[in-house]
């Protein structure tokens, strides 16, 4: 239903909703860049700190079975989950 509305909107590009779809993702993308600009760097011992915070609450998830981690434990098993988690997911 959701890629049949975004056709139509296409379709019918003086729809005002078509606008809309399209300058919402943009306004929310400066918003981020400006927001990244604006943002200092970790320092290494603080980059380290987050790192730990980060990999323990990845194996809480894991370790409590929890909803966001469960699926993908059980399609690729533990320790390629805890990688996955770490080092993509949640890298700092």
């Amino acid at each position: 239903m959701f890629l049949i509305e975004i056709y139509e909107l296409v379709i019918n590009r003086e729809d005002a909703r078509y606008h809309e779809c399209i300058q919402n993702p943009v306004d929310t993308t400066k918003i981020y860049i400006e927001q990244e600009h604006a943002s200092s760097m970790l320092d290494k011992n603080e980059a380290e700190g987050q790192r730990v915070i980060q990999q323990q609450y990845a194996d809480d998830l894991i370790d409590q079975n929890g909803v966001s981690t469960r699926a993908f434990v059980k399609e690729n098993g533990v320790d390629f989950g805890r990688r996955f988690f770490h080092e993509v997911f949640f890298d700092v």
